[in-house]
């Protein structure tokens, strides 16, 4: 799903003509060749030219159905249609195409004229109160929640959003609210078929849990930290999302952590939650890819549901 760029940059240079003098004869220079513009970028530090990157995405949805909202399997979705557009100027376009139960959720958000707020790991880009898209910034520090050792990781070639809407598009299609993740970025060429690889990273999320009240959910935040080993030889890999913690007021209190066990193919992977985590009673998938030069750098979606609950998010890191 995730679109392979090539990264070639071709320069010419032109060099110097000697030309022999005869009978008191000039010389003459050839014209420099221009440089040919690039048509992709080899990172997402430094934007070059626009450019539309295929996209991971989850979302979660609150589904109103008589008296109280119902936790539905569903609901969770790999979006095949999930395109963001980054562009030079700094502003965003992401579409999001035919998500969610019966797949009746879109997006067209352009961050072109809204608000921006920029912090210091994250910007902000807010059309109206419904509607906002929230970036991992790339090339800055970023903190892992909850490490003890205050871990931080540094990316060029992989980022995520985070939208929301609750316009009445949503409402209308059975929905409260939706909100949802797309990652993308520069996604590694040749993957390595040799060797093995840990990463380490950050966790984010929503989580939605049904309540007795039509149209008003429990809502929490997801934060954590990503730990991740892929074996390049036997194409699998493990990720576990560790220190899983729920926002309440205003602070976290403790979650469920849990893993996935998955299969790497075509730059991409794809897994099911381990035995663990469905011991606990919960279900899940996971969808990513590698990015950058040597699968320096992993990024994907994940979803989990159970015990009345329903939550989906994106994971980032490095090696």
């Amino acid at each position: 799903m995730t679109r392979k760029l090539s990264k070639n940059l071709m320069f010419t240079v032109a060099g110097t003509l000697l030309l022999a003098s005869c009978g008191g004869g000039g010389g003459s220079t050839a014209a420099p060749t221009a440089p040919i513009t690039p048509t992709s970028n080899d990172s997402l530090d430094d934007i070059q030219v626009s450019e539309d990157f295929n996209s991971f995405s989850s979302i979660v949805l609150v589904k109103v159905e008589g008296a109280t909202e119902t936790i539905d399997a569903s609901n969770h979705t790999e979006s095949a249609n999930a395109v963001v557009g980054v562009n030079t100027d700094g502003s965003f376009d992401v579409t999001i195409s035919n998500q969610g139960d019966d797949g009746d959720v879109n997006l067209d958000f352009d961050t072109t004229g809204t608000t921006r707020t920029v912090g210091s790991e994250q910007t902000i880009f807010t059309q109206d109160d419904s509607n906002t898209l929230t970036v991992l910034r790339v090339g800055v520090d970023i903190d892992v929640p909850f490490t003890t050792t205050n871990e931080t990781i540094n990316l060029s070639y992989v980022s995520f959003g985070q939208w929301s809407k609750t316009d009445g598009v949503v409402s209308t299609n059975g929905f409260n609210t939706a909100r949802g993740y797309t990652v993308f970025g520069v996604t590694t060429d040749n993957v390595p078929t040799t060797g093995t690889a840990t990463y380490r990273g950050y966790v984010d999320g929503f989580l939605y849990q049904a309540t007795a009240v039509a149209g008003d959910p429990d809502v929490y935040a997801v934060r954590g930290s990503l730990t991740a080993t892929a074996d390049f030889g036997n194409n699998t890999i493990t990720t576990d999302f560790q220190d899983m913690a729920l926002s309440q007021g205003s602070g976290f209190t403790d979650w469920v952590d849990f893993s996935y066990e998955g299969t790497i193919a075509n730059g991409m992977f794809t897994g099911d939650a381990d035995a663990a985590t469905q011991g606990a009673g919960y279900e899940g998938t996971v969808n990513g890819a590698f990015y950058g030069p040597n699968a320096v750098e992993i990024g994907g979606t994940w979803e989990l549901y159970g015990n009345g609950q329903e939550a989906a998010g994106a994971f980032v890191g490095e090696q």
